[in-house]
């Protein structure tokens, strides 16, 4: 989530003073200012990102070990990222997968605006009702 990646950047640009992120007051750091930074080469920044989409990644294989899905559909602001948290969601999903599920599940990012994909979830509930 924006949250965490927030929380984790604060954490770790005390921890690395010579990161870009320090350019930044505490209150401006979000998930906005630790992309720039990524864009811009930071490794501390890229490292928010890499350790992110490590837990995303441990996170989603669980998911697929019980659910068995053809693909997960990953959506919301944390996204354009892109594979700042793409790679290593994938790579830490298929490292802690059965060998049984690796290389069968799709990671895909969302292409609908935020507020249309509430909108057609909603609908799409109804629909089937």
């Amino acid at each position: 989530s924006a949250t965490g990646i927030t929380i984790t950047a604060k954490k770790m640009r005390a921890e690395f003073p010579e990161s870009m992120l320090n350019q930044f007051p505490e209150d401006a750091i979000n998930s906005k200012t630790v992309h720039e930074c990524a864009l811009k080469g930071d490794p501390i920044a890229i490292e928010v990102f890499r350790y992110t989409g490590q837990k995303l990644g441990e996170a989603l294989a669980n998911f697929v070990m019980f659910s068995s899905p053809e693909a997960i559909l990953l959506f919301g602001g944390v996204i354009k990222a892109g594979d700042f948290i793409l790679k290593p969601a994938k790579l830490h999903m298929e490292r802690n997968l059965f060998p049984l599920f690796r290389n069968k599940v799709k990671l895909v990012f969302s292409e609908l605006e935020e507020a249309d994909a509430a909108i057609l979830g909603a609908s799409a509930l109804v629909w089937e009702k």
